[in-house]
Protein backbone atom coordinates (compact mmCIF):
# COMPACT_ATOMS: atom_id res chain seq x y z
CA UNK A 1 0.00 0.00 0.00
CA UNK A 2 1.30 3.66 -0.06
CA UNK A 3 0.91 5.47 2.60
CA UNK A 4 0.15 9.72 2.30
CA UNK A 5 2.83 11.52 3.34
CA UNK A 6 1.79 13.62 6.51
CA UNK A 7 4.64 12.88 7.72
CA UNK A 8 6.44 15.11 5.21
CA UNK A 9 4.53 18.04 6.47
CA UNK A 10 5.04 17.06 10.47
CA UNK A 11 9.18 16.78 10.18
CA UNK A 12 8.96 20.65 8.39
CA UNK A 13 6.90 21.77 11.39
CA UNK A 14 9.13 19.99 13.88
CA UNK A 15 12.47 20.88 11.83
CA UNK A 16 10.89 24.55 12.30
CA UNK A 17 10.78 24.14 16.11
CA UNK A 18 13.41 22.68 17.26
CA UNK A 19 15.59 25.30 14.98
CA UNK A 20 13.66 28.00 16.62
CA UNK A 21 35.84 24.68 35.89
CA UNK A 22 37.89 22.61 34.13
CA UNK A 23 41.80 21.61 33.59
CA UNK A 24 43.38 20.62 29.63
CA UNK A 25 45.96 18.22 29.22
CA UNK A 26 49.49 19.03 29.30
CA UNK A 27 50.91 21.45 26.69
CA UNK A 28 51.88 19.31 24.18
CA UNK A 29 55.56 20.83 22.09
CA UNK A 30 55.21 19.55 18.68
CA UNK A 31 58.29 18.78 16.11
CA UNK A 32 57.56 21.57 13.31
CA UNK A 33 56.73 20.55 10.66
CA UNK A 34 56.24 16.89 11.44
CA UNK A 35 53.08 17.48 12.72
CA UNK A 36 50.47 15.07 12.65
CA UNK A 37 47.29 15.99 13.27
CA UNK A 38 45.25 14.26 15.98
CA UNK A 39 41.90 14.74 13.71
CA UNK A 40 42.55 15.51 10.03
CA UNK A 41 38.66 14.79 9.06
CA UNK A 42 37.01 13.62 12.47
CA UNK A 43 33.92 12.28 10.33
CA UNK A 44 32.44 9.54 12.41
CA UNK A 45 30.44 7.56 10.65
CA UNK A 46 27.53 4.25 10.29
CA UNK A 47 27.20 2.82 14.13
CA UNK A 48 26.47 -0.61 14.60
CA UNK A 49 25.55 -2.09 18.14
CA UNK A 50 27.94 -5.20 19.10
CA UNK A 51 26.29 -8.36 20.71
CA UNK A 52 27.62 -6.57 24.07
CA UNK A 53 26.32 -3.48 23.92
CA UNK A 54 29.04 -1.78 22.54
CA UNK A 55 29.53 0.23 19.07
CA UNK A 56 31.46 -0.31 16.29
CA UNK A 57 32.00 3.24 13.88
CA UNK A 58 34.15 4.55 11.09
CA UNK A 59 36.03 7.24 11.46
CA UNK A 60 37.83 9.50 9.31
CA UNK A 61 40.53 10.97 12.45
CA UNK A 62 43.86 9.11 11.19
CA UNK A 63 45.95 10.08 8.03
CA UNK A 64 42.95 10.60 5.82
CA UNK A 65 41.87 6.74 5.79
CA UNK A 66 38.87 5.68 7.25
CA UNK A 67 39.56 3.29 9.76
CA UNK A 68 36.92 0.60 12.20
CA UNK A 69 36.94 2.14 16.18
CA UNK A 70 34.98 1.00 18.94
CA UNK A 71 33.46 2.34 21.76
CA UNK A 72 31.31 1.87 25.10
CA UNK A 73 27.49 2.86 24.78
CA UNK A 74 28.48 6.07 26.98
CA UNK A 75 31.01 6.87 24.28
CA UNK A 76 34.14 5.61 26.99
CA UNK A 77 36.98 3.46 26.48
CA UNK A 78 36.93 4.49 22.74
CA UNK A 79 39.34 1.96 20.53
CA UNK A 80 41.09 1.94 17.59
CA UNK A 81 40.61 -1.74 15.83
CA UNK A 82 42.07 -1.38 12.08
CA UNK A 83 45.54 0.21 11.02
CA UNK A 84 45.60 0.23 7.65
CA UNK A 85 46.50 2.75 5.01
CA UNK A 86 43.52 1.70 3.07
CA UNK A 87 39.95 2.60 3.94
CA UNK A 88 37.86 0.15 5.91
CA UNK A 89 33.79 1.50 6.37
CA UNK A 90 30.67 -0.11 7.41
CA UNK A 91 31.70 -2.81 9.94
CA UNK A 92 29.33 -5.30 12.12
CA UNK A 93 30.72 -7.32 14.69
CA UNK A 94 29.21 -11.04 14.47
CA UNK A 95 27.29 -12.98 17.38
CA UNK A 96 28.79 -16.02 17.91
CA UNK A 97 32.82 -14.84 17.66
CA UNK A 98 35.06 -11.71 17.71
CA UNK A 99 35.29 -11.16 13.78
CA UNK A 100 33.89 -8.53 12.17
CA UNK A 101 32.77 -8.21 8.71
CA UNK A 102 33.49 -4.69 7.26
CA UNK A 103 34.01 -2.92 3.29
CA UNK A 104 37.53 -1.77 2.53
CA UNK A 105 39.08 -0.79 -0.75
CA UNK A 106 42.44 -2.80 -0.31
CA UNK A 107 42.17 -4.49 -3.27
CA UNK A 108 41.06 -1.37 -5.37
CA UNK A 109 43.60 1.17 -7.07
CA UNK A 110 41.66 4.21 -7.36
CA UNK A 111 40.52 5.32 -3.56
CA UNK A 112 37.01 5.94 -3.72
CA UNK A 113 36.38 3.28 -6.35
CA UNK A 114 34.69 0.27 -5.06
CA UNK A 115 35.25 -2.13 -2.03
CA UNK A 116 34.79 -5.90 -0.95
CA UNK A 117 33.69 -7.32 1.86
CA UNK A 118 36.43 -8.88 4.36
CA UNK A 119 36.23 -10.61 8.02
CA UNK A 120 39.03 -9.79 10.47
CA UNK A 121 39.13 -11.95 13.07
CA UNK A 122 40.19 -9.90 16.34
CA UNK A 123 41.60 -12.60 18.33
CA UNK A 124 43.68 -14.13 15.55
CA UNK A 125 44.10 -10.85 13.66
CA UNK A 126 43.80 -13.49 10.23
CA UNK A 127 42.11 -11.42 7.94
CA UNK A 128 39.44 -12.82 4.46
CA UNK A 129 38.27 -11.08 1.77
CA UNK A 130 35.10 -12.62 0.89
CA UNK A 131 34.14 -10.91 -2.52
CA UNK A 132 35.86 -10.17 -5.03
CA UNK A 133 34.35 -7.87 -7.67
CA UNK A 134 37.18 -5.37 -8.50
CA UNK A 135 36.91 -1.87 -9.60
CA UNK A 136 33.65 0.63 -9.64
CA UNK A 137 31.55 -1.92 -7.39
CA UNK A 138 30.68 -1.35 -4.24
CA UNK A 139 29.88 -4.01 -1.44
CA UNK A 140 29.00 -2.64 1.64
CA UNK A 141 26.97 -2.54 4.76
CA UNK A 142 27.31 -6.05 5.82
CA UNK A 143 24.86 -7.77 8.93
CA UNK A 144 25.61 -11.13 10.16
CA UNK A 145 22.11 -12.74 10.98
CA UNK A 146 21.14 -13.17 14.73
CA UNK A 147 22.41 -16.73 14.14
CA UNK A 148 25.43 -15.52 12.79
CA UNK A 149 25.13 -17.89 9.91
CA UNK A 150 25.02 -15.33 7.19
CA UNK A 151 25.72 -12.07 5.70
CA UNK A 152 23.43 -9.74 4.13
CA UNK A 153 25.06 -7.02 1.99
CA UNK A 154 24.30 -4.50 -0.72
CA UNK A 155 26.18 -5.23 -3.85
CA UNK A 156 26.87 -2.58 -6.33
CA UNK A 157 25.55 -0.06 -3.43
CA UNK A 158 26.00 3.02 -6.09
CA UNK A 159 24.20 1.32 -8.78
CA UNK A 160 26.42 2.04 -11.10
CA UNK A 161 23.77 -0.24 -13.72
CA UNK A 162 20.80 1.12 -11.85
CA UNK A 163 20.03 -1.85 -10.38
CA UNK A 164 21.85 -2.19 -6.85
CA UNK A 165 21.00 -5.57 -5.33
CA UNK A 166 20.68 -7.23 -1.69
CA UNK A 167 23.13 -10.62 -1.30
CA UNK A 168 23.75 -13.04 1.71
CA UNK A 169 27.15 -14.66 2.13
CA UNK A 170 28.31 -17.04 4.33
CA UNK A 171 31.01 -16.03 6.36
CA UNK A 172 33.62 -18.30 4.99
CA UNK A 173 33.23 -16.65 1.26
CA UNK A 174 31.14 -19.23 0.05
CA UNK A 175 27.17 -19.30 -0.95
CA UNK A 176 27.35 -15.66 -2.34
CA UNK A 177 23.29 -15.64 -3.61
CA UNK A 178 21.28 -12.49 -4.86
CA UNK A 179 18.12 -12.27 -3.17
CA UNK A 180 16.39 -9.31 -4.65
CA UNK A 181 17.49 -9.48 -8.33
CA UNK A 182 15.51 -6.76 -10.68
CA UNK A 183 16.12 -3.88 -11.93
CA UNK A 184 15.86 -1.29 -9.58
CA UNK A 185 18.35 0.11 -6.69
CA UNK A 186 18.10 -2.17 -3.47
CA UNK A 187 19.85 -1.36 -0.65
CA UNK A 188 20.62 -1.25 3.39
CA UNK A 189 19.45 -4.67 4.32
CA UNK A 190 18.65 -5.19 7.76
CA UNK A 191 17.68 -8.38 9.63
CA UNK A 192 14.46 -9.20 11.83
CA UNK A 193 15.51 -10.32 15.39
CA UNK A 194 14.59 -13.71 14.78
CA UNK A 195 15.97 -13.69 11.44
CA UNK A 196 12.94 -14.74 9.22
CA UNK A 197 12.99 -11.40 7.40
CA UNK A 198 14.89 -8.92 5.56
CA UNK A 199 13.79 -5.43 5.72
CA UNK A 200 16.00 -3.55 2.85
CA UNK A 201 15.13 -0.31 0.49
CA UNK A 202 14.29 0.07 -3.27
CA UNK A 203 14.15 3.10 -5.18
CA UNK A 204 11.78 2.99 -7.72
CA UNK A 205 12.09 6.14 -9.99
CA UNK A 206 11.70 8.82 -6.91
CA UNK A 207 10.15 6.91 -4.56
CA UNK A 208 11.58 4.90 -1.39
CA UNK A 209 9.71 1.82 -1.20
CA UNK A 210 10.47 0.39 2.17
CA UNK A 211 10.46 -3.50 1.65
CA UNK A 212 10.59 -6.82 3.13
CA UNK A 213 11.13 -10.51 2.27
CA UNK A 214 11.88 -13.73 4.04
CA UNK A 215 15.80 -14.82 4.62
CA UNK A 216 16.06 -16.66 1.31
CA UNK A 217 14.32 -13.64 -0.76
CA UNK A 218 10.96 -14.88 -1.37
CA UNK A 219 7.74 -13.47 0.05
CA UNK A 220 8.74 -9.93 -0.88
CA UNK A 221 5.94 -6.86 0.22
CA UNK A 222 5.80 -3.79 0.73
CA UNK A 223 5.57 -2.03 3.91
CA UNK A 224 5.71 1.59 3.16
CA UNK A 225 6.33 3.89 -0.37
CA UNK A 226 8.00 7.28 0.87
CA UNK A 227 7.56 9.64 -2.75
CA UNK A 228 9.59 11.80 -3.40
CA UNK A 229 11.69 10.46 0.13
CA UNK A 230 15.10 8.51 0.16
CA UNK A 231 15.90 5.69 2.99
CA UNK A 232 19.64 5.38 4.50
CA UNK A 233 19.20 2.77 6.87
CA UNK A 234 16.75 0.28 8.30
CA UNK A 235 16.95 -1.30 11.85
CA UNK A 236 14.55 -3.54 13.63
CA UNK A 237 13.57 -2.77 17.34
CA UNK A 238 10.81 -5.68 17.07
CA UNK A 239 9.13 -8.40 14.66
CA UNK A 240 6.58 -5.51 14.12
CA UNK A 241 8.91 -2.20 14.63
CA UNK A 242 11.88 -0.65 11.98
CA UNK A 243 14.07 2.20 12.71
CA UNK A 244 14.99 4.07 9.26
CA UNK A 245 16.25 7.28 8.61
CA UNK A 246 14.10 9.36 5.84
CA UNK A 247 15.11 11.97 4.04
CA UNK A 248 13.30 14.56 1.43
CA UNK A 249 14.67 17.24 -1.09
CA UNK A 250 13.92 19.61 1.21
CA UNK A 251 14.32 18.06 4.77
CA UNK A 252 17.17 16.41 6.17
CA UNK A 253 17.44 12.97 6.84
CA UNK A 254 15.75 12.22 10.45
CA UNK A 255 15.26 9.22 12.70
CA UNK A 256 11.67 7.71 11.51
CA UNK A 257 10.24 4.68 13.98
CA UNK A 258 7.43 2.50 11.92
CA UNK A 259 5.20 0.44 13.50
CA UNK A 260 4.16 -2.35 10.86
CA UNK A 261 1.30 -3.30 12.49
CA UNK A 262 -0.75 0.02 13.34
CA UNK A 263 1.40 1.27 10.30
CA UNK A 264 2.44 4.51 12.39
CA UNK A 265 5.11 6.48 12.03
CA UNK A 266 6.59 8.59 14.45
CA UNK A 267 9.83 10.91 13.83
CA UNK A 268 12.34 10.85 15.90
CA UNK A 269 14.73 13.28 15.94
CA UNK A 270 14.11 16.91 14.14
CA UNK A 271 17.18 18.71 13.24
CA UNK A 272 18.11 20.88 10.04
CA UNK A 273 21.33 19.11 9.02
CA UNK A 274 20.57 15.01 8.72
CA UNK A 275 20.80 11.99 10.83
CA UNK A 276 21.99 8.78 8.90
CA UNK A 277 22.74 5.04 9.43
CA UNK A 278 20.52 4.38 12.75
CA UNK A 279 20.50 1.19 14.79
CA UNK A 280 18.75 -0.06 17.28
CA UNK A 281 20.08 -1.85 20.60
CA UNK A 282 17.67 -4.05 22.32
CA UNK A 283 20.04 -4.40 25.37
CA UNK A 284 20.30 -0.36 26.24
CA UNK A 285 17.12 0.09 24.55
CA UNK A 286 18.45 3.25 22.66
CA UNK A 287 19.05 3.78 19.28
CA UNK A 288 22.40 5.21 17.93
CA UNK A 289 23.22 7.18 14.72
CA UNK A 290 25.22 9.10 12.40
CA UNK A 291 24.34 13.18 12.81
CA UNK A 292 25.54 15.87 10.91
CA UNK A 293 24.22 18.84 13.56
CA UNK A 294 27.08 19.71 14.30
CA UNK A 295 28.50 20.71 11.07
CA UNK A 296 30.59 16.88 10.41
CA UNK A 297 29.41 13.24 10.63
CA UNK A 298 29.16 12.34 14.42
CA UNK A 299 28.08 9.40 16.08
CA UNK A 300 24.60 9.77 18.80
CA UNK A 301 22.19 8.36 20.63
CA UNK A 302 18.89 8.78 21.87
CA UNK A 303 16.19 7.21 23.69
CA UNK A 304 14.06 4.65 22.02
CA UNK A 305 11.62 7.09 22.30
CA UNK A 306 13.88 9.72 20.92
CA UNK A 307 14.28 12.00 24.20
CA UNK A 308 17.61 12.35 25.52
CA UNK A 309 19.97 13.21 22.48
CA UNK A 310 23.67 12.49 23.44
CA UNK A 311 26.69 13.50 20.98
CA UNK A 312 29.68 9.68 21.72
CA UNK A 313 32.23 11.11 19.43
CA UNK A 314 32.25 15.09 19.70
CA UNK A 315 34.29 15.32 23.07
CA UNK A 316 35.48 18.32 22.02
CA UNK A 317 34.47 22.06 20.90
CA UNK A 318 36.35 24.25 18.40
CA UNK A 319 39.14 27.09 20.65
CA UNK A 320 39.31 30.09 18.78
CA UNK A 321 40.40 33.88 18.73
CA UNK A 322 43.14 33.63 21.53
CA UNK A 323 43.70 36.78 23.30
CA UNK A 324 46.98 36.86 25.66
CA UNK A 325 47.63 39.16 28.32
CA UNK A 326 51.00 41.28 27.66
CA UNK A 327 53.27 38.51 29.40
CA UNK A 328 51.51 35.54 27.85
CA UNK A 329 50.27 34.30 31.14
CA UNK A 330 46.77 34.48 30.95
CA UNK A 331 45.05 33.48 27.17
CA UNK A 332 41.53 33.96 26.38
CA UNK A 333 39.38 32.14 23.87
CA UNK A 334 35.80 31.65 21.90
CA UNK A 335 34.67 28.04 22.59
CA UNK A 336 31.49 26.26 22.63
CA UNK A 337 32.98 23.26 25.14
CA UNK A 338 29.60 24.07 27.24
CA UNK A 339 27.25 24.29 24.69
CA UNK A 340 27.22 27.96 23.76
CA UNK A 341 29.86 30.24 22.20
CA UNK A 342 31.42 32.12 25.35
CA UNK A 343 34.58 33.53 26.40
CA UNK A 344 37.42 31.25 28.28
CA UNK A 345 40.23 31.77 30.30
CA UNK A 346 42.66 30.01 30.87
CA UNK A 347 46.24 29.85 31.93
CA UNK A 348 49.37 30.06 29.82
CA UNK A 349 50.14 25.63 30.66
CA UNK A 350 46.51 25.53 29.86
CA UNK A 351 45.53 24.62 32.81
CA UNK A 352 42.57 26.58 35.30
CA UNK A 353 40.29 26.99 32.50
CA UNK A 354 36.98 29.70 33.21
CA UNK A 355 33.73 30.28 31.57
CA UNK A 356 33.77 34.17 31.87
CA UNK A 357 30.38 34.76 30.45
CA UNK A 358 28.37 32.21 30.50
CA UNK A 359 25.14 33.25 28.92
CA UNK A 360 23.16 32.43 26.21
CA UNK A 361 24.21 35.08 23.80
CA UNK A 362 26.99 34.23 21.01
CA UNK A 363 30.13 36.34 22.28
CA UNK A 364 33.52 36.88 20.50
CA UNK A 365 36.39 39.12 19.50
CA UNK A 366 38.09 38.74 23.49
CA UNK A 367 40.32 41.13 24.34
CA UNK A 368 42.04 41.48 27.83
CA UNK A 369 42.59 44.86 28.92
CA UNK A 370 47.08 45.98 29.89
CA UNK A 371 46.54 45.95 33.33
CA UNK A 372 44.32 42.41 33.51
CA UNK A 373 41.38 43.63 35.08
CA UNK A 374 38.68 43.69 32.09
CA UNK A 375 37.45 41.71 29.34
CA UNK A 376 36.54 43.97 26.06
CA UNK A 377 34.33 41.29 23.46
CA UNK A 378 31.61 41.68 21.19
CA UNK A 379 27.92 40.05 22.12
CA UNK A 380 25.46 39.25 19.73
CA UNK A 381 21.86 40.88 20.30
CA UNK A 382 18.63 39.70 19.02
CA UNK A 383 18.88 41.68 16.02
CA UNK A 384 21.55 40.08 14.88
CA UNK A 385 23.86 43.20 15.29
CA UNK A 386 26.84 42.44 17.96
CA UNK A 387 27.14 45.12 20.71
CA UNK A 388 30.68 45.81 22.09
CA UNK A 389 31.11 44.71 25.82
CA UNK A 390 32.79 45.08 28.77
CA UNK A 391 33.51 42.59 31.76
CA UNK A 392 34.99 43.06 34.84
CA UNK A 393 36.97 40.69 36.15
CA UNK A 394 37.51 41.12 39.84
CA UNK A 395 33.28 41.98 40.75
CA UNK A 396 32.30 40.06 37.22
CA UNK A 397 29.94 42.55 36.16
CA UNK A 398 29.10 43.08 32.73
CA UNK A 399 28.08 46.11 30.65
CA UNK A 400 27.24 46.87 26.92
CA UNK A 401 29.65 49.74 25.78
CA UNK A 402 28.16 50.56 22.35
CA UNK A 403 25.06 49.09 21.75
CA UNK A 404 22.73 50.76 18.64
CA UNK A 405 21.16 49.45 15.33
CA UNK A 406 24.39 48.58 13.79
CA UNK A 407 26.66 46.19 13.90
CA UNK A 408 29.84 46.43 16.18
CA UNK A 409 32.76 43.84 16.20
CA UNK A 410 35.90 42.81 16.53
CA UNK A 411 37.26 45.37 19.29
CA UNK A 412 40.80 46.11 20.89
CA UNK A 413 42.27 47.87 23.57
CA UNK A 414 44.72 50.83 23.04
CA UNK A 415 47.78 50.94 25.44
CA UNK A 416 46.33 52.20 28.77
CA UNK A 417 43.18 51.32 27.57
CA UNK A 418 41.39 54.44 27.46
CA UNK A 419 40.28 53.94 23.57
CA UNK A 420 39.18 50.81 21.54
CA UNK A 421 39.05 50.86 17.63
CA UNK A 422 36.14 48.22 16.28
CA UNK A 423 34.43 47.77 13.03
CA UNK A 424 31.37 49.03 12.07
CA UNK A 425 29.07 49.22 9.44
CA UNK A 426 27.25 52.45 10.86
CA UNK A 427 27.83 54.56 7.41
CA UNK A 428 26.97 51.78 5.10
CA UNK A 429 30.04 49.79 5.09
CA UNK A 430 32.81 48.36 7.58
CA UNK A 431 35.03 50.94 8.54
CA UNK A 432 37.23 51.20 11.26
CA UNK A 433 36.26 53.83 14.46
CA UNK A 434 37.41 54.53 17.91
CA UNK A 435 35.88 55.41 20.99
CA UNK A 436 37.08 57.22 23.34
CA UNK A 437 35.81 55.91 27.10
CA UNK A 438 36.78 58.52 28.70
CA UNK A 439 35.23 60.99 27.13
CA UNK A 440 32.77 58.73 25.05
CA UNK A 441 33.39 60.78 22.00
CA UNK A 442 32.81 57.88 18.37
CA UNK A 443 35.68 59.11 15.39
CA UNK A 444 35.20 57.68 12.22
CA UNK A 445 39.50 56.79 11.26
CA UNK A 446 38.36 54.84 7.73
CA UNK A 447 36.20 56.50 5.32
CA UNK A 448 36.58 53.47 1.68
CA UNK A 449 33.11 53.33 0.39
CA UNK A 450 33.64 50.61 -1.43
CA UNK A 451 36.10 48.80 0.61
CA UNK A 452 35.73 47.22 4.03
CA UNK A 453 38.05 47.52 7.00
CA UNK A 454 38.06 45.28 9.92
CA UNK A 455 40.04 43.21 12.64
CA UNK A 456 41.88 46.57 14.12
CA UNK A 457 44.81 46.39 16.05
CA UNK A 458 46.79 48.88 17.96
CA UNK A 459 50.49 49.87 18.06
CA UNK A 460 51.79 49.54 21.71
CA UNK A 461 52.56 53.83 21.00
CA UNK A 462 48.72 53.99 19.92
CA UNK A 463 50.42 56.05 17.26
CA UNK A 464 49.37 53.53 14.63
CA UNK A 465 46.40 50.66 14.01
CA UNK A 466 46.97 48.22 11.39
CA UNK A 467 43.77 46.47 10.24
CA UNK A 468 42.35 44.05 7.16
CA UNK A 469 41.44 46.41 4.37
CA UNK A 470 38.83 43.91 1.70
CA UNK A 471 38.71 45.60 -1.92
CA UNK A 472 39.78 44.78 -5.07
CA UNK A 473 42.31 42.44 -3.14
CA UNK A 474 42.61 41.49 0.49
CA UNK A 475 45.62 42.83 2.37
CA UNK A 476 47.28 44.99 5.89
CA UNK A 477 47.08 48.36 6.21
CA UNK A 478 48.63 50.67 8.48
CA UNK A 479 47.10 53.83 9.56
CA UNK A 480 48.67 56.87 11.48
CA UNK A 481 45.73 57.95 14.14
CA UNK A 482 46.75 61.56 14.02
CA UNK A 483 47.56 62.34 10.10
CA UNK A 484 44.80 59.33 9.05
CA UNK A 485 47.47 58.68 6.25
CA UNK A 486 47.52 55.15 5.64
CA UNK A 487 50.07 52.30 4.02
CA UNK A 488 49.60 49.33 2.53
CA UNK A 489 51.80 46.82 3.20
CA UNK A 490 50.62 43.77 1.37
CA UNK A 491 52.34 42.80 -1.78
CA UNK A 492 50.81 42.46 -5.02
CA UNK A 493 50.66 39.11 -5.42
CA UNK A 494 49.89 38.28 -1.78
CA UNK A 495 46.60 38.44 0.27
CA UNK A 496 47.22 38.72 4.17
CA UNK A 497 44.84 38.81 7.15
CA UNK A 498 44.67 39.65 10.69
CA UNK A 499 47.26 41.76 11.90
CA UNK A 500 48.62 42.23 15.42
CA UNK A 501 51.55 43.87 16.56
CA UNK A 502 54.78 42.80 18.31
CA UNK A 503 55.61 44.23 22.31
CA UNK A 504 57.66 46.56 20.59
CA UNK A 505 56.04 48.17 18.21
CA UNK A 506 58.73 47.34 15.37
CA UNK A 507 57.09 44.16 13.79
CA UNK A 508 53.62 43.04 12.83
CA UNK A 509 52.81 39.39 12.40
CA UNK A 510 49.58 38.37 10.66
CA UNK A 511 48.42 35.53 8.74
CA UNK A 512 49.34 34.76 4.32
CA UNK A 513 47.77 32.67 1.76
CA UNK A 514 50.00 30.06 1.59
CA UNK A 515 48.48 27.05 -1.11
CA UNK A 516 45.34 25.50 0.11
CA UNK A 517 45.79 27.51 3.58
CA UNK A 518 47.48 30.16 5.85
CA UNK A 519 50.82 30.49 6.86
CA UNK A 520 51.93 32.79 10.17
CA UNK A 521 54.53 35.80 8.64
CA UNK A 522 55.96 38.53 10.77
CA UNK A 523 57.14 41.79 8.92
CA UNK A 524 58.49 45.30 9.62
CA UNK A 525 56.16 47.92 10.64
CA UNK A 526 56.44 49.05 7.06
CA UNK A 527 55.71 46.10 5.27
CA UNK A 528 59.80 45.26 4.62
CA UNK A 529 61.50 41.99 5.42
CA UNK A 530 58.53 39.10 5.33
CA UNK A 531 59.64 36.01 7.32
CA UNK A 532 57.30 32.80 7.27
CA UNK A 533 57.35 31.71 10.49
CA UNK A 534 54.83 28.54 10.23
CA UNK A 535 55.13 26.07 7.17
CA UNK A 536 51.56 23.97 7.14
CA UNK A 537 50.13 25.13 4.03
CA UNK A 538 46.98 23.03 4.05
CA UNK A 539 45.54 24.37 7.35
CA UNK A 540 44.10 27.78 8.35
CA UNK A 541 46.74 29.67 11.30
CA UNK A 542 44.34 33.07 12.18
CA UNK A 543 44.39 35.25 14.45
CA UNK A 544 47.87 35.89 15.94
CA UNK A 545 48.85 37.73 19.21
CA UNK A 546 52.46 38.15 20.43
CA UNK A 547 53.39 38.08 23.66
CA UNK A 548 56.07 39.88 25.66
CA UNK A 549 58.01 36.88 25.82
CA UNK A 550 58.24 36.64 21.99
CA UNK A 551 55.40 33.67 21.83
CA UNK A 552 52.73 33.89 19.11
CA UNK A 553 49.77 32.30 20.04
CA UNK A 554 47.13 31.47 17.24
CA UNK A 555 44.24 29.01 16.17
CA UNK A 556 44.55 26.65 13.70
CA UNK A 557 42.32 24.15 12.19
CA UNK A 558 45.39 21.28 11.91
CA UNK A 559 43.05 19.24 14.37
CA UNK A 560 39.78 20.10 11.87
CA UNK A 561 38.22 21.59 14.86
CA UNK A 562 40.30 24.79 15.56
CA UNK A 563 42.57 24.55 18.92
CA UNK A 564 44.65 27.27 20.21
CA UNK A 565 48.44 26.98 19.24
CA UNK A 566 51.44 28.93 20.10
CA UNK A 567 55.11 29.53 18.24
CA UNK A 568 58.10 31.15 18.82
CA UNK A 569 59.10 33.90 16.57
CA UNK A 570 61.65 31.74 15.33
CA UNK A 571 59.53 29.02 14.10
CA UNK A 572 60.94 26.24 15.33
CA UNK A 573 59.09 25.52 18.69
CA UNK A 574 55.52 24.70 18.05
CA UNK A 575 52.58 24.40 20.61
CA UNK A 576 49.29 22.60 21.34
CA UNK A 577 47.99 25.16 24.24
CA UNK A 578 44.28 23.84 23.95
CA UNK A 579 43.09 20.43 23.25
CA UNK A 580 39.84 19.17 22.39
CA UNK A 581 37.53 20.04 25.66
CA UNK A 582 34.59 18.36 27.02
CA UNK A 583 31.74 19.27 25.38
CA UNK A 584 29.69 19.70 28.73
CA UNK A 585 25.68 20.00 27.85
CA UNK A 586 23.76 17.48 25.51
CA UNK A 587 23.15 19.01 22.23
Amino acid sequence: MKVKINLHAILITLIALGCSKKSEQDVEEIKPWDYKPLYRSTEDAAPRWTEDGRILFYSYRFNHSAEIMSMSADGSRLERITNDETDQWWPDMSPTDQSIVFTSDQDITKKFNGGNLYLLNLETKEKKQLTHTGEGIWNTNPIFSPDGHWIVYNHDWRGRDGDAEIFKINPDGTENINLTDNAYNDSYPSWSPNGDRIAYVTTVEETAQLMLMKSDGTGKELAYSFEKGSIYSTSWVADDELIITLEYPDIPAQVVSVNLGTKELKTLTTNAHGDYFADYSSIHQKIVFTSRRNGQNDVFTIDADGSNPTNLTLLASYNQKPSASEDGKIVLFVSRRDGNQDIFQMTEDASDIQNITSSKAIENYPKISPDESSVLFSKLNKEQNNEIWIKELKTGDSYSLIADNFDNDEPCWSTGANKIAFRSNRDGNDEIYEYNLETSELTRLTNTPNVSESNPSYSPDKESIAFISSGAKTGIVVLNRNSLETNYLTPEESTDVFPAWSPKGDKIVFSSRVENGFDLYIMNKDGSERKQITDLKEYNNFYPVWAANDVIYFESNMDTRYQIFSINIEGDKLRRISHLGQMNRKL
